[in-house]
C-alpha cells in the first residue's frame, strides 16, 4: 500500500486520474448501491468497466467486495480535492 503523502492519486487527483476514473470515484462516493454485471460495474445509473475500478483499487482509493465498492480514506481525500474542498 502506498503512503498517503506519496500517492499521486491523493496529492494531485486531477493529474493522476483519467476523467473516467474521476467520474467513477465520484459515483462510488455518491451512490449507495453498486452491482457487478458481466461487462463491469453498475454504480447508480452509470456503468464502468472492471478495469477502471481495478485501477482505482490499485491506487488504494477504493476497496472492492464481491458485490459492493467502498471508498477508503485515501479515496475520500481525493474526492475532496476533486470537489475543491479545502482541509482548513
Amino acid at each position: 500500500m502506498i503512503p498517503l503523502a506519496d500517492n499521486p492519486a491523493v496529492t494531485d487527483p486531477h493529474r493522476a486520474l483519467t476523467p473516467t476514473q474521476r467520474d467513477c470515484l465520484s459515483a462510488i462516493a455518491f451512490f449507495r448501491f453498486q452491482s457487478r454485471d458481466r461487462r463491469g460495474w453498475r454504480i447508480g445509473n452509470k456503468r464502468f468497466s472492471a478495469t477502471t475500478v481495478d485501477r482505482l483499487a490499485e491506487y488504494g482509493l477504493v476497496s472492492r467486495g464481491p458485490r459492493s465498492i467502498t471508498t477508503t480514506v485515501a479515496g475520500e481525500l481525493a474526492i475532496d480535492k476533486l470537489k475543491g474542498n479545502r482541509p482548513w
